[in-house]
């Protein structure tokens, strides 16, 4: 994450989009509404917050999707024990994404290999310097 990685998102999305107009959104979900931050030319935009930090499940990523083929996240977080939630969430997230064959652009605290502190940790510590999982 930082001023760079925004900036390369940022231009992303003008490109992803069009230039389009953009403009808040909704998708609707078993009599409740999903927010949808920012939307164009079938993207959708979100923070880790939005997508992560709320109670949402596969159904509600499915649901998004049915909408927007390609999702843009802000600001992913080092995924660390404390935010087991967030992690189980953002993993079934980017399994949705894949599954439907749907497009993803993010800015992230590390690289994906990295992003799962607990992971790094353990890697740390193997005295052969070689993954364990």
């Amino acid at each position: 994450m930082g001023p760079e990685a925004d900036a390369a998102l940022g231009r992303a999305w003008i490109h992803a989009t069009a230039g389009l107009s953009v403009a808040a959104g909704e998708v609707a979900r078993k009599g409740r509404k999903i927010k949808v931050p920012a939307a164009a030319n079938g993207c959708a935009r979100f923070t880790f917050a939005d997508l992560c930090e709320r109670p949402l499940g596969a159904a509600d990523y499915l649901a998004i999707l049915s909408h927007y083929r390609t999702i843009f996240i802000d600001h992913i977080p080092h995924l660390t024990p404390e935010r087991r939630n967030e992690t189980k969430r953002f993993i079934m997230l980017v399994d949705t994404i894949y599954d439907h064959g749907a497009r993803l652009f993010a800015t992230a605290a590390s690289t994906p290999i990295d992003l799962l502190t607990a992971k790094k940790a353990r890697r740390a510590s193997n005295s052969t310097g070689r993954f364990r999982a």
